[in-house]
């Protein structure tokens, strides 16, 4: 149902990455550069791989409405990994109430709202766990670490748009 067991996972190719493993450091750039819109696509990716393996999903509505999926997605995840051997190294709902908060608060005032930006946090002993996952099973040369230059120019133009925005929250009014 979600992940392979071990034996077949290791029968098959090594490019075939299990979820969507990629760095911290991507993941991050990617999420703050991208004003949070990594983090859908990220979940899109996971969903993606389940559907894959045979589930009948909606990735895309998934992703977009993660707020109503993502709790499920990380019990998912927990169990892929135990299904390579792997204890959980983190609680769903633990991951979710924070992440959700943090979602939540970029409807908080200037410039508390800034705070929705971290949303990324809490999803950091995930991406390590699914990391672990595609280590376990000998895939660490699936793990998505190098920048594309499509995700340079999309983060670039994120991070203008994100001084800005920041620059705005601190400017005098008139």
């Amino acid at each position: 149902m979600s992940g392979q067991p071990l034996d077949s996972a290791l029968a098959t190719p090594l490019a075939e990455p299990i979820l969507f493993p990629v760095s911290l450091k991507k993941f991050i750039v990617m999420d703050l550069g991208t004003l949070g819109l990594y983090n859908i696509f990220w979940a899109y990716k996971n969903w993606e791989y389940y559907k894959s393996q045979g589930r009948s999903v909606r990735s895309g509505w998934r992703a977009w409405f993660s707020v109503f999926y993502l709790h499920g997605l990380l019990k998912d995840v927990l169990q892929t990994g135990n299904s390579f051997g792997l204890p959980n190294s983190f609680s769903p709902t633990v991951v979710f109430v924070p992440w959700l908060f943090l979602e939540i608060s970029s409807r908080l005032p200037d410039p508390l709202w800034l705070i929705s930006f971290l949303s990324f946090i809490p999803l950091i002993p995930v991406l390590k766990y699914v990391n672990e996952i595609n280590r376990v099973a000998g895939r660490s040369a699936a793990i998505n670490s190098k920048f594309t230059v499509s995700n340079w120019i999309g983060a670039s133009i994120g991070f203008l748009i994100l001084i800005c925005a920041i620059l705005g929250c601190f400017a005098p009014d008139q």
